[in-house]
């Protein structure tokens, strides 16, 4: 990703009941961005990281990652 770059991450979980889901980056809770149910919209990305969704209700908590990197001006010239 080159930085100041619109990310769309997106995460679904089912379950009964109906799990919630929150984002973290690097293990720290991450609300800086819009999140609607599943999705993470980061409209100006920074910072590489590695982003979890976490899906948990009553029954248990399970987690997804993806790794973005964010390209620094030397990596973009080529």
């Amino acid at each position: 990703m080159d930085p100041e770059t619109v990310v769309y991450l997106y995460c679904s979980a089912y379950g009964l009941p109906h799990p919630a889901i929150i984002w973290e980056r690097d293990g720290q809770s991450y609300t800086s961005a819009e999140t609607t149910y599943g999705k993470l919209v980061i409209p100006n990305i920074q910072k590489s990281g590695k982003y979890t969704c976490v899906a948990e209700n009553y029954f248990g908590r399970i987690r997804a990652s993806a790794y973005v990197t964010v390209r620094s001006e030397s990596q973009r010239k080529f």
